[in-house]
Order: C-alpha cells, then sequence, then structure tokens
C-alpha cells in the first residue's frame, strides 16, 4: 500500500519505522504464541456470527477479542519492561550489555 500510493516523505518515514515494527511484531508474536488457539477461537467466533448475521453478538465477539487481545498483549508489555529493566540493570553494574535498540 505505501509502495504505490505514498510519496517521497511518507515513504522514507515507512523504510525508517518498519524494521522497528517488524521486531516489535516479532517480540509479540512470539511471547503470545502459546494462546494462539485463543485468539483463533475468538475469531472464529466472530466470523460466525457475521456470517449469521447476527450484529449484536458479532459486536459482543469483537469486543471480547479486544479485551482478551489487550490481556495477552499486556503480557508481551510485561515482559518488554522487564527486559529492559534488566538491561539498565546489566548495564549499570558494568555486564557491557547495553543494546537499548534491541525492542525499541
Amino acid at each position: 500500500m505505501v509502495e504505490s500510493g505514498a510519496g517521497p516523505r511518507l515513504h522514507n518515514l515507512h523504510k525508517m519505522i518498519e524494521p522497528q515494527v517488524k521486531r516489535c511484531w516479532r517480540l509479540c508474536a512470539s511471547s503470545i504464541i502459546s494462546d494462539l488457539q485463543y485468539s483463533i477461537n475468538e475469531h472464529d467466533e466472530i466470523i460466525a456470527a457475521l456470517i449469521t448475521g447476527d450484529a449484536s453478538l458479532m459486536e459482543r465477539r469483537l469486543q471480547i477479542n479486544w479485551e482478551k487481545g489487550r490481556e495477552r498483549l499486556g503480557k508481551v508489555s510485561d515482559i518488554l519492561v522487564s527486559t529492559r529493566a534488566g538491561r539498565l540493570r546489566s548495564t549499570a553494574f558494568g555486564t557491557g550489555v547495553s543494546d537499548w535498540n534491541t525492542f525499541s
């Protein structure tokens, strides 16, 4: 989409942030892989409600998916904060670990 519709400025911005987004996506995906089936089931329920035309049920299923997804991603946030805190402590105590750009 960016390739076909963006001007040079947006294209350059996209190129700048794309590696960071990919790193974050890999972190998120690897951190929630054990919960993947829950997400698949939630999406199956959303699709089923869509197929039957039950807008109220679909809305409830979407809300559940968003709430559960937020909880799952909250775990990723906890991991990220813990990782950064550990790296800060390691750097402070001279172990040489100082690559803050790994996840940022």
